[in-house]
């Protein structure tokens, strides 16, 4: 191809606008390989309750890249060298459930009058110096309450997959009905591009056609998953009699986790999808936690909240184990795909990402807010480690740390002006 494709360019029809990935076609003519510089983007994963701390941390004074890592964290082990476990940071603020909010500010929202930046979180920091250069400045998944403006006005959360799914990838002149519609027939969202697509790839080399493929596979596979969730939606329910009183009346969000996993696919490739086609570069992913579920191994039914109050008995601390290992295989699977997503300059999506995991609660029996559970991945840092910070520097230091090494060289960061030290690149 002689001319040069836009970055922006979108494969559209009457029900789609699809975005599209970073292809060769895209580099400017004369340019190598040396002097393309991929953009850095954010994704955090946050879940609500803190950890069962007994399997998750190394022991204290067993740090480095030799670290044993205990039942839950084990999960990592096959990619333990793109990972750094933390231990002993925190904001060292107190508070419990009512301070959760600021894991990724830094301070508590009745405080953001007092600070220069207010009580604005990472993510939104990050949208706030990454501006226009991308369709949506920032995403918040599935629950809200860890993303905050400057004035301290709480992200709202898209808390439907398929809700998702049509901000990124649906033609926003299309009506609700239209695509309710599109749904009771079967139709993909891919089949109205097709069209688009056949045009475009008679202009593409072969590797950028491989990559169109691709892409549109890993679409059309988030779309199964969304389809396998809606399929008993219209279908009738068989009669019993039982007294559904005894029953919770909470939506039973973590039973989809626990049981198949489904509803954290379906976030994960969206989220790696969005980052893909660079619609946004910062992405929060708060996990839900609200809601009974119940599984196949055994543990019985529980709340999650009311499980993280497992008080050591050994019924709950085993279901939470088991939740708890769901939440990191799932979170490896995401850089795993990240990890296998080439970028124009020779580098991968994992290259180019801070992928951040962790709570702003450390133990949610205790309700603990020192010592909380933050492991990082990505972005170029030298992994493999468990650093014992032993509550020397505060976590904003670390997102300072964070911003900087996505080339953002601000000052400060909640009032915190030295970087992370103990963390290379």
């Amino acid at each position: 191809m002689n001319k040069t494709l836009n970055r922006r360019t979108f494969l559209r029809s009457t029900g789609a606008c699809i975005a599209l990935p970073f292809l060769d076609a895209m580099i400017p003519a004369r340019t190598t390989g040396a002097n393309i510089s991929s953009p850095y983007r954010f994704a955090a994963s946050i879940i609500p309750f803190g950890v069962y701390g007994d399997t998750w941390w190394p022991a204290t004074d067993d740090t480095g890249s030799d670290y044993q890592m205990p039942e839950v964290l084990s999960e990592l082990a096959p990619i333990r060298d793109k990972v750094t476990v933390f231990s002993g940071i925190d904001h060292n603020l107190k508070g419990g459930h009512h301070i959760t909010h600021s894991l990724l500010t830094g301070v508590p929202k009745d405080r953001g009058p007092e600070m220069p930046d207010g009580c604005i979180s990472l993510d939104q920091r990050i949208a706030e110096l990454v501006g226009s250069d991308t369709r949506y400045p920032s995403l918040n998944l599935w629950s809200s309450g860890s993303s905050f403006t400057r004035m301290s006005a709480e992200k709202e959360a898209i808390d439907n997959p398929y809700a998702t799914f049509q901000l990124l990838f649906g033609n926003p002149e299309v009506s609700v009905q239209q695509r309710q519609q599109a749904i009771l027939t079967d139709q993909s969202i891919l089949d109205t591009v097709l069209a688009s697509a056949k045009t475009l790839k008679r202009l593409l080399g072969q590797q950028d056609r491989h990559r169109i493929d691709e892409y549109l596979e890993s679409i059309r596979g988030v779309e199964r998953h969304l389809a396998s969730s809606k399929k008993w939606l219209h279908q009738s329910k068989p009669k019993v009699n039982y007294n559904a009183n005894e029953l919770r009346r909470e939506p039973s969000v973590a039973n989809s986790i626990l049981e198949e996993s489904k509803v954290y696919d379906s976030w994960y490739d969206l989220m790696h999808l969005a980052l893909q086609t660079d619609s946004t570069r910062s992405i929060v992913l708060k996990i839900g936690g609200k809601g009974a579920f119940s599984d196949s191994h055994g543990f019985g039914t529980y709340d999650y909240h009311a499980l993280s109050h497992h008080g050591s008995r050994p019924e709950k601390t085993k279901a939470l184990n088991h939740l708890e290992r769901i939440h990191l295989k799932q979170w490896r699977r995401f850089i795993g795909k990240l990890k296998g997503t080439q970028e124009a300059d020779g580098s991968t999506l994992h290259d180019r990402t801070v992928l951040f995991f962790g709570s702003g609660m450390s133990d949610g029996s205790r309700h603990t807010t020192y010592n909380l559970p933050i492991i990082l991945s990505g972005a170029g840092f030298t992994h493999g480690n468990h650093i014992n910070n032993r509550r020397q520097q505060p976590l904003t230091s670390l997102y300072l740390s964070i911003l900087h090494a996505m080339g953002h060289d601000v000052p400060s960061f909640a009032g915190n002006e030295k970087t992370f030290t103990g963390l290379s690149r």
